[in-house]
This record gives C-alpha cells, sequence and structure tokens, in this order.
C-alpha cells in the first residue's frame, strides 16, 4: 500500500530515506542542507514523503511559506514582475502593480535555495508512476495551500529540461513564464591548461595574464568557515551586494552564516585573498558535495584591490584549482551575471517559474495577461 505523509522536521526525514533519492545539482535537497533552511524566517514548513507503507520514500517534496519579508528572489510577485519587465511589460500598470496582494502569502514548493526547484522521484520507477507520484504530490500541496488560507503556489526556478515536473505543473494548471537562468561550470578537463583550451586564442591570452597579474600580488587560503571568519566574509559580501544595487546590511548578510554554524559547522568552507601585509581583500563561500561544488556568497574590499581582476581569480581560476585537486566534476554558480560567468566558461541553464493563483478569477486575468505579452514578445 503507498502512502503520502506529511512530515514537520528535516529529522524525521532520515527515517523515510530522503537523501536516497538525491540526484545530480540536488544537494539543496538534502537532509542536510534542509536542517540549515528549516532555521530561516519562513512560518511554515513542510515536507511531503510517497512511497510504500513501510519503505523508503519514492518521491519527496518541501514546501514552505512565503510572506512579503521574504528576499524578492523568493517571492512570486517580485520576480514575475521582472519577468513582465522583461518581456516589454508595463509593470506600473495597476494590475502588475498590485501582484503582492493577490498572491502573498503563498505556499512555495521544491526548496527554499534560490535558483532550484526540485521534486525529488525515484528514478528507478517507472515515468507513469512517477508521473502519478508527482500529481499526488502537488494536489497535497495546493490543500495544505487551500486549507492555510494562502493565495497562490509557486515553484521559481524549475530547470528547462525537467521535462516531467514541468509538463505535470502545467496539467495542474500552473502559469509558466521565464524566470532568469543559472550558470554552472563542467569540470571536463583535467588541469588549469585544459580549461583554457575550451577558449579563442585571444581569450587565453587574456586569463592567463589576469591569473598570473593576481597570482603575483595575493595569497589565497582555504579553510572552514568558523566564528572568527564569518564576519569579515558577511561584511565583504554585503559590500558587494550594495554595489549593485541591494540594500544589505553587514547583519544581515552575518545571519545565514551564523546559521549555517550552528546548524552544520564545518560544512560551508572559505576561500580568502590576502595581500603580502595579510589583509583580507575577498572571500568566497563554498560548499562540497559529492562531486559537486556550490559556490554560495562572494565578496571584497573594493577600495583595497582598486582595478586588480580579483573576481575571476577568486570566483574562477582559484577556485577551478581547489576543484581540481578534489575531483569536483561540477560546480554551481547559481543565477545572475550569467553573462560574466559565460565569459569564463560556463554553461548556462534555463530557469522557468511556475504559478497557481488561488482565486480561479485573478488566475484567469493573470493567464490572459502572460499570453499578450508572449504575443507582444513574438511580433
Amino acid at each position: 500500500m503507498n502512502t503520502l505523509k506529511t512530515v514537520e522536521s528535516h529529522v524525521d526525514l532520515e527515517h523515510f530515506g530522503w537523501d536516497g533519492l538525491l540526484g545530480h545539482n540536488d544537494y539543496y535537497q538534502s537532509v542536510q542542507w534542509l536542517s540549515y533552511v528549516e532555521l530561516l524566517d519562513s512560518p511554515y514548513w513542510r515536507y511531503l514523503v510517497a512511497g510504500p507503507s513501510g519503505g523508503p520514500a519514492r518521491a519527496g517534496l518541501t514546501v514552505h511559506q512565503i510572506n512579503s519579508t521574504a528576499s524578492p528572489f523568493n517571492r512570486p510577485d517580485a520576480r514575475l514582475r521582472l519577468a513582465v519587465e522583461r518581456l516589454g511589460g508595463p509593470v506600473a500598470a495597476p494590475f502588475w502593480g498590485g501582484l503582492e496582494e493577490h498572491l502573498l502569502p503563498a505556499l512555495a514548493l521544491g526548496g527554499r535555495t534560490i535558483g532550484h526547484s526540485r521534486v525529488l522521484l525515484d528514478a528507478a520507477e517507472p515515468e507513469p508512476v512517477r508521473r502519478a507520484r508527482l500529481r499526488e504530490l502537488l494536489a497535497e500541496a495546493e490543500e495544505l495551500a487551500v486549507v492555510r488560507g494562502l493565495r497562490s503556489l509557486s515553484a521559481l526556478y524549475v530547470d528547462e529540461h525537467d521535462r516531467l515536473l514541468r509538463e505535470e505543473l502545467t496539467a495542474a494548471g500552473y502559469l509558466a513564464f521565464p524566470n532568469g537562468a543559472a550558470s554552472h561550470l563542467r569540470i571536463d578537463f583535467e588541469d588549469f591548461e585544459g580549461y583554457l583550451a575550451r577558449f579563442s586564442p585571444r581569450r587565453r591570452r587574456l586569463v592567463r595574464r589576469e591569473h598570473h597579474h593576481v597570482r603575483s600580488q595575493v595569497e589565497f587560503t582555504v579553510g572552514p568557515l568558523d566564528e572568527e571568519s564569518a564576519p569579515t566574509i558577511a561584511e565583504l559580501g554585503a559590500a558587494n551586494s550594495r554595489r549593485y544595487g541591494w540594500d544589505v546590511s553587514t547583519a544581515a548578510a552575518l545571519l545565514p552564516h551564523q546559521l549555517t554554524l550552528r546548524a552544520i559547522p564545518g560544512v560551508v568552507e572559505t576561500l580568502t585573498a590576502r595581500d603580502g601585509a595579510g589583509r583580507t581583500l575577498g572571500a568566497l563561500a563554498f560548499i562540497q558535495w559529492r562531486d559537486e561544488m556550490y559556490a554560495r556568497q562572494i565578496g571584497f574590499d573594493y577600495e583595497r584591490i582598486g582595478d586588480l581582476p580579483l573576481y575571476f581569480e577568486l570566483g574562477f581560476y582559484r577556485l577551478i584549482e581547489e576543484a581540481l585537486s578534489r575531483g569536483v566534476r561540477l560546480i554551481d554558480y547559481s543565477i545572475e551575471k550569467n553573462d560574466t560567468k559565460l565569459s569564463r566558461g560556463c554553461a548556462e541553464l534555463a530557469k522557468y517559474g511556475y504559478l497557481k493563483c488561488l482565486d480561479g478569477e485573478v488566475h484567469t486575468l493573470l493567464g490572459r495577461a502572460l499570453d499578450g505579452l508572449r504575443r507582444h514578445g513574438d511580433e
């Protein structure tokens, strides 16, 4: 007999063998990572687990509530408004400007981490069985949203290649919209020269010049994130966010690091750049899981580095060398600044947001508006 259970804590997921469902690029669905994200600001977390009674999980879905205080990257109204702007729509129009009241609070599906919306399915099961489990999970999530009086459901970062999930979300009545792209670097080379081989001769010369210029002035160390290093990387990360238009305080940037130290000590590592006097110039926080790396946060002391191309050395060249030394085969660079990442060898994976408003009239209007924008964009 198959059952579907609603689980309240990551602690109970181990009983169901949740991590046995993890595949490629699934670290942010792992029990380890979920122990951290449960400490974040959502007022409601649940895990839906499907499988044989008394047996291991065959499918799993994380759901959590999103309120107006959430990051714009996690809010369906904010991401949809950005998509409308990119499609050439009038974001200041009354309908688009009032999205928050129509969509929030919302139930987010598939994880808390920006750039990743996944449903875990047992790849060994036949596709019809996986489809049935997926439908069951989506129906249960919608029921939870209705019971809690929420206004919408969303899966904001579905991979373009996640065919099964995209088809079943559409079948369940969700509206789709383009939501940017994520970048990753496949390490299908054996050394740094192999990395350079993917570029044109002109680009190779540029990368070598940047690489040698920085390495002649900067020393790099790798170590676990700890109470001593966390404030520094938070300060640098906040400075980086402000540089690109996000009003982030050092205290706000520090909180995630404090929570990771509390929930998963020793998991997050830092790659730190210092000058000859030992002063910190920049730092990158990352996680290694299996043969994958996940770049988490990067930041710099912009006054000290001046025009030194430290971003490329810290975020790419030195991190790639570290990955090679560990047998890592993929580095996940998340979303944003994709042109820069593509210029250093990354590949791009398109992401799609899926949204279902529980007010049928508003949902219909939203669907018509999105269709109109798409037609406008195709003209």
